[in-house]
């Protein structure tokens, strides 16, 4: 067989411009689909649970509210119970420590007369008997000297002084009096009301500082006393016939 020849050119040496690749590109195969990364800031992940985790979250933090819930109970009680206790203390304190009036009573009136140094007059001098009752079971009472005076018709007849005394819890004392008529002339109808038969209406009254011992400290007061006596006569064998004490505290 004969030797193929190429076709002879114009003369042209230059090579073609587009020349054919010895082994043809295959096509480029399908790009395959994209995938992104998205980075969450770490503090939106804690605090903002998707839905779907959003139970896990819930079950995390009921547990410290109902903890937090127990012990506030738990410590409103504590508060409450030591309240009650306290109040309790402070109404047993109180009712303890608040002292009671002494309470006073005449058991005993004597009248005599005393024959003055002049020889031409006589003064009347009174002899009363009194119970003095302490109606505190827990404290004792302290009397100072005080004033003691008698009256009849709204004129004082009478005077003498209160001892010093001290009295022992929830115990009765007697207190012995001798009250001395004055000296000056008493008004003629006064006087004759006096000598009269009928019976007789007195006003004794007392007015004596006094000390209670309490719990914690003392109370200091001044106690007043006045009694409404009745008696039969102003003469020799006066009874008493009624009486009437009261105190101001």
């Amino acid at each position: 067989m004969g030797e193929l020849v190429p076709p002879v050119g114009d003369g042209n040496d230059d090579p073609p411009l587009h020349p054919s690749p010895k082994h043809p590109r295959p096509s480029s195969p399908e790009k395959p689909s994209e995938t992104y990364v998205v980075q969450i800031p770490r503090d939106q992940v804690y605090r903002v649970p998707p839905p779907e985790n959003s139970h896990i979250s819930d079950n995390y933090q009921s547990p410290s509210r109902d903890n937090k819930n127990r012990c506030g109970g738990r410590w409103t009680l504590i508060f409450l119970a030591i309240m009650l206790v306290g109040f309790g203390i402070f109404v047993t304190i109180h009712i303890l420590a608040k002292p009671k009036s002494p309470e006073f009573s005449v058991i005993h009136f004597h009248k005599k007369n005393l024959k003055a140094s002049n020889h031409h007059s006589s003064v009347p001098e009174y002899e009363i008997l009194l119970q003095v009752d302490n109606p505190n079971q827990n404290m004792e009472v302290h009397y100072g000297v005080g004033n003691v005076t008698l009256s009849f018709k709204g004129h004082k007849i009478a005077s003498g002084g209160y001892p010093l005394l001290q009295q022992e819890a929830g115990k009765p004392i007697k207190v012995d009096e001798t009250l001395y008529g004055r000296k000056e002339a008493l008004p003629g109808w006064v006087a004759r009301s006096m000598n009269g038969t009928s019976p007789k209406s007195l006003i004794l009254n007392i007015d004596v500082p006094i000390e209670i011992e309490t719990w914690g400290k003392d109370l200091k007061k001044e106690l007043i006393v006045g009694c409404d006596l009745q008696v039969n006569t102003l003469g020799e064998g006066a009874k008493i016939l009624s009486q009437n004490c009261g105190t101001d505290f």
